[in-house]
């Protein structure tokens, strides 16, 4: 996309077990620390904070 932003949007918590609100993490064009990257509604699923770091 020529003059735009790819953003990737990943959720969370689509297996969790525990009851939560969604979960989105939204990652830029190269998931990369410079990215515009995103968590949206940390909610209360400690697993993640997990799952965030194997983005």
């Amino acid at each position: 996309m020529e003059g735009g932003l790819c953003v990737r949007i990943v959720n969370l918590t689509s297996d969790s077990n525990t009851y939560t609100s969604n979960v989105y993490l939204l990652l830029g064009d190269w998931r990369a620390m410079d990215d515009v990257n995103t968590l949206v509604d940390v909610g209360r699923d400690q697993g993640v904070t997990e799952k965030m770091y194997r983005f």
